[in-house]
């Protein structure tokens, strides 16, 4: 039987960023520390101590910008761009879920604004 697992993250996402290694880690870069210590104790939690799946996977991925920072019905077409939050997400998941974020050989992924005030990201996580 092939694996599914589905992951709620509570806050706000927070996109990939480079850590330059000269002086003090950005704040930016700070941010998605934590986002990705989020993702992590939410499979802990929500999923618990698995085998990882070592064969392809499929990821849906949905990320929930805070209601706060929403400047009108539209869209979220402002950055941060949707492949940098989807980059930060695949590394969250590297070691916890499968081995590599090479094994993604299909995705689905989209950005939108929370209904509440937090942000929340969901991940869905599938073994082809």
């Amino acid at each position: 039987m092939k694996r599914r697992y589905e992951i709620i993250v509570q806050g706000p996402p927070r996109p990939w960023t480079v850590y330059t290694k000269r002086g003090k880690p950005s704040q930016s870069f700070q941010n998605l520390q934590v986002y990705q210590a989020q993702i992590q104790a939410a499979i802990v939690n929500q999923v618990g101590k698995l085998e990882l799946i070592e064969g392809p996977v499929k990821l849906i991925m949905t990320f929930l910008r805070e209601a706060n920072t929403r400047p009108s019905k539209a869209p979220p077409i402002t950055r941060p761009d949707l492949t940098n939050y989807e980059k930060a997400a695949e590394d969250a998941l590297t070691g916890l879920l499968f081995v590599d974020d090479s094994q993604v050989v299909e995705k689905h992924c989209s950005k939108g604004w929370c209904p509440d005030a937090d942000g929340r990201t969901y991940i869905v996580v599938e073994e082809l």
